[in-house]
């Protein structure tokens, strides 16, 4: 159930819309790899990796198997910036999967796609519906 907040009624209309072609900014994201692009694993990643006791073959698991969920431009005087929100799954054991969101930006000015954090929604289950793939909830984020 969506959270009747007043500040998240006003953010998962903003969230909606950045949902609507996330299947094909997903397929965009992918082909930015096979022309060349870069993706790199930021240190914060590892940071947020041991805090969150997720192993990085889980993250690159996540990844690969994975799609986008949602897709943010930001474009102003001062940068340009692309945000895939990505949602995948890390077989942890025979039939259990781990569903984790990684945060992937590219700055839009080098070859360069960043994955900036990783986090387990299901550890946030109130933020979420059952798929984890509809932000329902903003407060309390701290990812």
């Amino acid at each position: 159930m969506a959270c009747r907040h007043s500040d998240c009624i006003a953010k998962r209309n903003t969230w909606m819309h950045g949902t609507k072609h996330a299947m094909k900014r997903g397929d965009e994201l992918r082909h930015l790899i096979f022309i060349g692009y870069k993706l790199d694993w930021s240190l914060h990643v590892e940071e947020r990796e041991f805090q969150r006791a997720i192993p990085a073959w889980q993250s690159s698991q996540a990844f690969e198997n994975g799609d986008c969920i949602h897709f943010t431009c930001i474009h102003n005087e001062e940068k340009t910036m692309s945000k895939w929100l990505w949602l995948g799954y890390a077989k942890v054991a025979p039939g259990v999967y781990r569903p984790l969101h990684l945060v992937i930006v590219s700055n839009g000015h080098n070859k360069r796609l960043t994955v900036a954090t990783v986090y387990d929604p299901s550890q946030t289950s109130h933020m979420w519906d059952e798929t984890y793939t509809v932000r329902l909830c903003w407060k309390h984020a701290n990812t």
